[in-house]
Formats: C-alpha cells, sequence, structure tokens
C-alpha cells in the first residue's frame, strides 16, 4: 500500500507506472545486499528502473540487446530514400556505415522536410547524439516486432478462416452425399 502512495498520479498510466516499481522493488528486496540505504544506486547500476523491470519479465530483452538487434534489423531494411547534406558529406569517410538520425518535419504533400542531422559523435562538440540515436534503434526493434505481431495475428486469423470454410465445405459435400444416398 505504501507504494501506491508514495507513487500515485491522477492520470491513465498510473497503474503501469505502480506496476513498474513494484516489480523493481520487489526484485530489490529479492536480491541480496540491497537495503534501503542502498536501492537507490542498486537500481542505477542496473540501468534504471525500466531497465531492472524489463530484466524481471519472461521475455526479458536488454536496451543493448534491444539496440543491437535493432542495428541489425536497420541494415536488413530496404532503403526508402537517399539523403545528403553539407554534414554527411563531410563525415562520409570517417563515418560510413554509422547509423545517423535525421530529423525532419512532414509537409502537407507528404514528404519530410530534413531539418537536423544527428551523429554518436561530432569533430569539436561535446554534445553527442548516442542516446537518441540508441533510442531510436530501441524503436526500431521495437516496430519490428509489433509489425510481426499483428501480421502473426492476421495470418493466424485468415487460417481460422480458412478452416471454418473447409468445414462448412465438408459439411456441405456430407450433406450431398447423405441426399445422394436417400435418393
Amino acid at each position: 500500500m505504501l507504494v501506491n502512495y508514495a507513487f500515485y498520479v491522477d492520470d491513465v498510466d498510473c497503474s503501469k507506472r505502480l506496476s513498474s516499481y513494484v516489480r523493481v522493488l520487489k526484485s530489490a528486496v529479492c536480491t541480496d545486499g540491497v537495503a534501503a540505504d542502498n536501492i537507490a544506486k542498486w537500481i542505477a547500476d542496473k540501468g534504471g528502473v525500466e531497465s531492472v523491470r524489463q530484466q524481471t519479465t519472461k521475455s526479458a530483452v536488454t536496451k543493448e540487446q534491444r539496440i543491437e538487434e535493432g542495428n541489425a534489423l536497420l541494415n536488413r531494411f530496404e532503403t526508402i530514400a537517399n539523403v545528403s547534406n553539407e554534414k554527411t558529406t563531410q563525415y562520409a569517410s570517417t563515418k560510413t556505415e554509422e547509423v545517423v538520425l535525421l530529423v525532419g518535419v512532414l509537409q502537407a504533400d507528404g514528404s519530410v522536410a530534413v531539418k537536423h542531422t544527428i551523429f554518436k559523435e561530432e569533430d569539436d562538440s561535446t554534445i553527442k547524439g548516442t542516446t537518441v540515436i540508441n533510442t531510436a534503434l530501441c524503436n526500431v526493434y521495437s516496430k519490428h516486432n509489433e509489425t510481426v505481431k499483428k501480421n502473426m495475428s492476421k495470418d493466424k486469423a485468415e487460417e481460422e478462416v480458412q478452416i471454418n470454410n473447409d468445414i462448412i465445405s465438408n459439411a456441405e459435400l456430407a450433406d450431398e452425399v447423405q441426399l445422394k444416398d436417400v435418393a
């Protein structure tokens, strides 16, 4: 009950957030050496609340695994457009095959106006794009899995329809055979 009051927020995601915190706290309680005075450090060392929560699920996939799989998927996908600008041309010789994030704005005609280019690291800059690129790679992985699951559900539904149609056809044939036998 304490967790419910400590983290209560009156919004739609409250129960999901609460469930995540409870799962993480349960995991901490079940881990030797974790106590009230070091739980925050333990969570941080494990990669944060979301990382600990994911590690406790049945189909646990770490952020690193999602990044790696997202990168592998990205390399297998068909190219949908080629874009070059001053920054990509500048790094073409040293960062070829590196993931680059292009930030754009959707136009009324359906095209995207690319406004910004993000590399993991850039010369003469302390600002890194590693986090946003890794998040995008996780998104590639998650979106791919979502599509696969949707297609599996669709295929399963189509298969069930076909089975039902076969049953109906077989029943109709059996009725015809019975009618011929009676006649």
